[in-house]
């Protein structure tokens, strides 16, 4: 067997690895707990991640006062309320050459949340991290910059919100922007990285072209293709299974994780390779 049809074959069984994975977290009682716990929490806008990062930057799950109450934990004394904005909507009348139209106006006022770390009381459940420790992989982070550079993709490490996004991809008129956190460990930004090349070579900013739900799989499944590839550990089939993806869709997914993970391992190969001719 060649070197290509290996690479191929190995690709294949860390896939179906992947997808088997997934099935199992999914069909857990805790995992079932853990979202049953989630949807109770709200998702703020970026705006508001972005304000609450400002004032509290080692905040990592907040909520108001009323939902704390019914998680059954109470805010500590003398902690002060993380400020938001929350939409408020008024219905009012305007006239109009028909007649009299009614219309809804949104408004938007402060409210405030608080910081798991600012209650006390029952303890909440919890999955694995999706995270990954150590430094012991940041050639792996150096390579993938380099890609960067050459695929014309720009790179930016900023720092985010602690329990909010790894990274994320954007596109600015033509160009693609991924950010990276960089509070994060080398092996989780690597890591972080090869999910969010996915994501800009696969043309993720494009609406409309996929679904969220396919982009993810793709992006992570990517991610754990080539980090076991370069035998790191990698907790993809927690996040995946997050999304609702199964071993069936995982492999729905087969052809564009396969492609891109293989176009990543080639090409870390082939610098690992130049640098060692080098020394």
């Amino acid at each position: 067997m060649n070197k290509a049809k290996e690479h191929l074959k190995e690709i294949e069984n860390l896939i179906k690895e992947l997808a088997t994975e997934t099935d199992k977290v999914k069909l857990s009682e805790k995992f079932k707990e853990y979202l049953n716990f989630m949807a109770k929490f709200h998702n703020y806008s970026w705006y508001n991640t972005f304000w609450i990062m400002a004032q509290n930057p080692q905040a990592e799950r907040m909520a108001g006062f009323k939902k704390w109450n019914e998680l059954k934990r109470t805010i500590k004394k003398g902690e002060h309320g993380i400020k938001i904005l929350y939409p408020m909507f008024k219905e009012v009348e305007r006239k109009t050459i028909e007649g009299i139209k009614k219309e809804q106006q949104v408004y938007f006022n402060v409210g405030y949340v608080f910081d798991i770390k600012q209650t006390e009381g029952k303890e909440l459940p919890t999955i694995e991290s999706t995270s990954v420790e150590g430094d012991n992989y940041e050639y792996l982070l150096s390579i993938l910059k380099d890609f960067c550079k050459d695929n014309k993709i720009e790179l930016e490490f900023k720092e985010l919100l602690k329990n909010s996004l790894y990274g994320y991809t954007r596109k600015e008129k033509e160009q693609i922007i991924i950010t990276i956190k960089e509070q994060d460990n080398k092996n989780t930004q690597a890591q972080t990285l090869m999910h969010e090349i996915t994501h800009a070579l696969e043309e993720h900013t494009q609406i409309g072209k996929t679904t969220r739900q396919q982009e993810e799989i793709q992006a992570d499944g990517v991610g754990y293709v080539v980090s076991r590839y370069f035998k790191m550990e990698h907790k993809g089939f927690n996040y995946l299974a997050l999304y609702d993806a199964d071993y069936k869709k995982i492999m729905n997914n087969f052809k564009v994780i396969a492609k891109v993970s293989k176009k990543l391992i080639n090409y870390i190969e082939e610098k690992l390779i130049k640098k060692v001719e080098v020394v």
